[in-house]
């Protein structure tokens, strides 16, 4: 019985030794940037975006035309960029959800002005947006529509 306890844990210890590192190596470069959630139960659409300072040589570089700027116009950069990613993913995933079987949100949008209207309304009176810092060097915003 001792002789087998022995086996397996030797098992064990290998299976341990060989898988974990091959996880951990998976897992290496994924992330949560961003992600968009519907929550149907509390009728909610959340989306999460992060966005980093761009810097070159140590000095923080405007994104779009890379011209350096201060620290505080980088973060300001930083969080209206994040705040776009989040924005762009939300919009996007409403765009998908199925109305019916033949048609999506995105489908109405399109032909319907009324709706378009009143989605727009809705939008603008039921977004929290939450801006905050990340890390040192990057912006967080998370959006979330009621």
């Amino acid at each position: 019985m001792h002789i087998i306890k022995k086996v397996y844990m030797r098992f064990y210890f290998y299976i341990i030794i060989i898988i974990l590192p091959i996880f951990i190596i998976s897992l290496r470069g994924t992330s949560l940037q961003e992600y968009t959630k519907v929550d149907w139960k509390k009728g909610e659409v959340t989306s999460f975006a992060i966005s980093h300072l761009h810097i070159k040589n140590g000095v923080p570089i405007n994104a779009i035309t890379q011209i350096p700027l201060s620290l505080n116009a980088a973060r300001l950069q930083t969080y209206t960029m994040a705040k776009e990613k989040a924005l762009k993913n939300l919009i996007g995933t409403l765009k998908k959800i199925p109305i019916d079987s033949d048609y999506l949100i995105s489908d109405l949008i399109q032909n319907n002005k009324t709706f378009k209207k009143r989605i727009a309304e809705h939008l603008s009176r039921s977004i929290k947006v939450y801006d905050y810092p990340a890390s040192q060097f990057s912006s967080a915003c998370k959006i979330t529509l009621v």
